[in-house]
Parts: structure tokens; C-alpha cells; sequence
């Protein structure tokens, strides 16, 4: 997956956070900040990353590189006005939860190894949606959440639950109108057993 490009105004980049209130309070002084862009690295102290910004419409959130950790940083998201979202996350521990709905999401693309927290529940306006590393439908999103202005879905078909996740996401997205599969990476494991199986929809959009 590529990082969302932004075409925004005022723009900040932060590489290698270390200082959580310096930039909270950084942050609640940017009125007009409108595109972020966050990469955090292994010997962060930052245990909650928070970023407050009603005027944010860009957000890149970089977080790999953390494959084989247990617990890792977690981020808390207060952006209302955001209409790009990037987050790509490869922790074992790690979390992400917005603090309010964001009705103006156009694109996002999630990249994350786990989806505690409520990330695609709080996206469901999204147009254009880019889904990798998935571990189980069951995990991904609440049950009654619909994806009503969803047209265009790219999902990796990384881990062998892609397959469930694509088949709960077409059900619960009814005005859908592309699909494309990613097949960038192969099976970590060869096992047919492993491998999921294709079973025909009662409906798709």
C-alpha cells in the first residue's frame, strides 16, 4: 500500500515522537493544521499517542516495523473534519480508537495486524477503502455496521481470513461497484487446510 499523497494546506511531519504533552499541547495550537503525517519508531516512550485536531484532513499514521512486539503504542484520534485516513500498524499489541465519528472520510487505507479499537466503524462514509492484514471478520468491524457510500474496495490477500472479511464487507456494502484482490504477498503457510474457501453469496451489490 502507498501512503495517501496530501493535497492540503498547512502540513506537519513528525518522525520519531518522544514527547506525548509537548505535542498534545502542539497539536490543540495548530487551528488550521490540515494534513499530519506520524511515523513512530521502536524506542518511542510514547505509550498513547493522542492527536486532537478539528481542523485535520489528512492523516498518515506509520507505525510498522513492530511485527514481533507484544504491546506497542496506541494512538487516540479526535479529527472530525478528516476526509483522508492512512494507518498502517504491524504490532501485536497495538491499538487505535477515534473519539468521534468522522462523517467526511472520502479514502482510507488500513494496513494494520489487528483491529482493536473501532477504526472501520468510524469510517463508514468512506468512498474508497484499502484493506490489508486482516486477522477475522468477527474482529473487524461491529455487527449493523453498513458502508452505504462505499464504491471502490481493494483488499491484500494476505492472511487466508481476506477471504471472510471480503465476503462480510461485500454484505454490508451495498452500493459497492469495484473489487480489486492484491495478491502482493504470498501464504505464510502452504497448507491447503489454511487456505479459504469460496462459497457463494446469497446477494453482493
Amino acid at each position: 500500500m502507498v501512503p495517501l499523497i496530501s493535497e492540503y494546506g498547512p502540513e506537519l511531519n513528525l518522525n520519531a515522537v518522544c514527547v506525548t504533552s509537548l505535542f498534545r499541547g502542539f497539536y490543540l495550537g495548530c487551528p488550521v493544521l490540515e494534513s499530519l503525517a506520524v511515523k513512530q519508531c521502536r524506542d518511542d516512550n510514547v505509550n498513547i499517542f493522542t492527536i486532537k485536531v478539528p481542523s485535520l484532513k489528512s492523516l498518515v499514521l506509520d507505525k510498522s516495523g513492530f511485527e514481533d512486539t507484544a504491546t506497542a503504542p496506541g494512538f487516540m484520534i479526535d479529527a472530525p473534519s478528516l476526509e483522508r485516513f492512512y494507518i498502517e500498524d504491524d504490532s501485536k499489541g497495538g491499538f487505535c480508537v477515534i473519539e468521534n465519528e468522522m462523517p467526511n472520510i472520502v479514502e482510507a487505507d488500513v494496513d494494520v495486524a489487528y483491529y482493536p479499537g473501532n477504526i472501520l466503524s468510524s469510517i463508514t462514509s468512506v468512498k474508497r477503502l484499502s484493506l490489508s492484514s486482516i486477522t477475522s471478520a468477527k474482529d473487524a468491524y461491529p455487527v449493523g455496521t453498513i458502508f452505504c457510500p462505499l464504491v471502490y474496495l481493494e483488499i491484500c490477500t494476505f492472511k487466508t481470513e481476506w477471504l471472510n472479511v471480503l465476503m462480510r464487507v461485500l454484505k454490508d456494502s451495498p452500493n459497492l461497484r469495484a473489487l480489486k484482490l492484491d495478491t502482493l504477498y504470498h501464504y505464510e503457510d502452504d497448507d491447503d487446510d489454511n487456505r479459504p474457501s469460496w462459497s457463494e453469496p446469497c446477494s453482493v451489490p
